[in-house]
């Protein structure tokens, strides 16, 4: 009898233990005949096959979960009237800081970095560091927003013009880029085509960053943290060959944005891929393909401009085939430059808040995270994002660097934009001596020496 009672208890025990394991004690999933709930996920674009993507896998995980994603208009303004209803539990951002417009986000933001049950263990620290928020004193602690990738510049290479005008491969360094340019200007092409106000700097920030941050010595990054000489010599080279570049025409300012077929007086992400793949309005005011060949050889542009290009080279049925590289302008090749791309943030007045944690934990796993990336064109978030672009991009890591690497003490990137942009003006006859108002020809180009000394007098402390 007692041995028929021991055997009763112990089955009655390990059923007791069963029940209580599968209950949900050591595991973040809800009780079964918890509540279904929805997670808003809010954006500006009409749609995020990424978030759609990642949504499909975390409802497998965690079935009294989804998550949906909405496209809202007007963004900049509507998107804070909906975190204001706390009809969003998560939304798109960029960096959320108090000194710029981002600043309006602060009041419905959650503190990511208060949340001991969110796990950025396996992210990457340049691509966090850069997203803390600058408190006015002490040091930065809070986070209210996180990059879901990196951003990458690069240039969206046109095979199909190449092969049209008998370049055959894709340049790999400056030598073959400057060939290739000398070609489609005899062919009558513009190599490099974007807007004035950005083609500069995506063309050239990777190569400058790099030469700071690879340059193998702390003293160069101090060079140009203090603003030395010696800095503004390590960097001089990118600017010349944007200067040589103007001064052969491979790029045109004029024709890019003043002239009356100018391809780039429209600034959307929509109006550059249209652009690439020679969409054109036709006599009814609908987009149309106008060929299969296109005019724009040489793009510069941010790689999360890809999943775009994707859409329309599929809705169009266009047959351009094209290829995203880091920009060959150096005798090595090209460079990359990662820096924080679109982000994620949670509303923190949101009633599914732990849930937002639960799928921020989800999309930040490398095996999640990878795919994620890929779908919404940026870089992974993870340890390995420096190594994914080695073996993805094919550069040395000598030739990768980050924003946490050149970050400076002053506004070193608007310096170098407004000198950048003035070189870009460089063959406009506006900008040039001898301009004649009939004819918009002109004499000759400034001299390199006086742009030069354009950059010398914003760089150098004096300019303070």
């Amino acid at each position: 009898m007692k041995k028929k009672l021991s055997v009763v208890l112990c089955t009655v025990l390990i059923l007791s233990i069963l029940v209580f394991s599968f209950s949900g004690c050591g595991d973040d999933k809800p009780a079964p005949g918890a509540a279904k709930v929805t997670l808003k996920v809010i954006g500006s674009w009409d749609d995020c096959s990424a978030i759609e993507n990642v949504a499909v896998e975390f409802n497998k995980a965690y079935p009294d979960c989804t998550v949906v994603y909405e496209n809202v208009q007007n963004y900049g303004s509507n998107a804070v009237k909906r975190l204001s209803d706390n009809t969003a539990d998560i939304f798109f951002t960029s960096n959320i800081q108090s000194s710029d417009e981002s600043s309006k986000y602060l009041p419905y933001a959650l503190d990511l970095a208060s949340r001991a049950d969110l796990d950025l263990s396996d992210t990457f620290s340049g691509l966090i560091d850069n997203f803390k928020f600058r408190e006015e004193s002490g040091p930065a602690t809070k986070l209210y927003a996180m990059a879901v990738g990196g951003e990458m510049r690069g240039m969206y290479v046109n095979k199909t013009l190449l092969e049209s005008v008998g370049i055959n491969s894709v340049p790999t360094n400056q030598e073959e880029l400057l060939a290739a340019c000398a070609a489609l200007k005899t062919a009558g092409y513009t190599a490099f085509q974007g807007n004035p106000g950005e083609f500069s700097q995506l063309l050239m920030y990777p190569w400058i960053c790099n030469l700071i941050a690879n340059a193998g010595n702390v003293a160069a990054y101090e060079a140009v943290n203090n603003r030395t000489q010696a800095g503004l010599d390590l960097i001089d080279e990118p600017f010349e060959l944007m200067y040589d570049i103007m001064e052969n025409g491979y790029y045109d300012y004029y024709k890019q944005q003043e002239s009356p077929k100018a391809y780039f007086k429209g600034s959307t992400s929509e109006d550059y891929v249209r652009h690439f793949f020679n969409i054109n309005k036709d006599a009814d005011n609908a987009y149309v393909k106008s060929d299969d060949v296109g005019e724009i050889a040489f793009m510069p542009q941010a790689l999360s401009l890809k999943t775009l290009m994707e859409k329309y080279k599929e809705d169009y049925h266009s047959n351009i085939d094209y290829v995203f590289i880091p920009s060959p302008v150096s005798a090595q090749g090209g460079f990359a430059y990662l820096s924080p791309g679109s982000a994620l943030a949670i509303n923190k007045n949101s009633a599914n808040v732990d849930w937002a944690v639960k799928f921020f934990n989800f999309i930040f796993k490398p095996e999640n995270n990878v795919g994620f990336a890929e779908d919404f064109g940026s870089i992974p978030n993870t340890q390995d994002a420096m190594g994914y672009i080695e073996s993805n991009y094919n550069i040395p890591a000598g030739q990768i660097s980050h924003l946490g690497q050149t970050t400076f003490d002053y506004d070193f990137y608007n310096i170098m934009k407004k000198w950048l942009v003035n070189i870009s003006k460089a063959n406009n006859p506006k900008y040039m001596y001898g301009y004649d108002e009939g004819t918009k020809t002109a004499e000759r180009l400034y001299e390199y020496s006086y742009y030069y000394d354009q950059l010398k007098a914003q760089y150098l402390p004096a300019a303070d």
